[in-house]
């Protein structure tokens, strides 16, 4: 599968991130799959030497979890070092790759949706929930 030709897509990977210390979260993995058009802007997660990456010499942020954020590309991408109580290692561990780039797979995006409830988690739980029962 390929991604549109987003230049989110495109930013995301000049931030030369080791594959596996990241994943892609949020509304990034519907897109990847087709279930949305497009992303506003891209949520990742990550850890070890992607978080050293991400976060060397920039102001980082508590967010409402307590995890760390970093912003890039004027604030369109987030980088995370947590999400809320969720398993990081095992959202990263489990990652697709989607022409490229980790990608959570989407049980993980909706546990995670099911977690935050806000609007558009719900519009995107009942896609995913659709997505995955077309599935074999």
């Amino acid at each position: 599968m390929r991604l549109p030709g987003d230049s989110l897509w495109r930013e995301v990977r000049a931030l030369n991130l080791p594959q596996e210390d990241y994943a892609i979260v949020g509304s990034g993995p519907l897109a990847a799959h087709g279930l949305i058009a497009s992303v506003r802007d891209v949520d990742i997660l990550a850890r070890g030497e992607a978080w050293q990456l991400a976060s060397s010499g920039t102001e980082t942020q508590r967010g409402v979890f307590g995890d760390q954020i970093v912003k890039r590309n004027g604030g369109n991408i987030e980088i995370f070092d947590g999400l809320a109580h969720f398993d990081i290692n095992g959202i990263i561990d489990t990652a697709v790759l989607i022409d490229g780039l980790p990608f959570a797979n989407l049980e993980h995006v909706l546990a995670y949706k099911r977690f935050l409830r806000r609007p558009k988690d719900l519009q995107h739980i009942r896609l995913i929930e659709e997505y995955l029962s077309r599935r074999p």
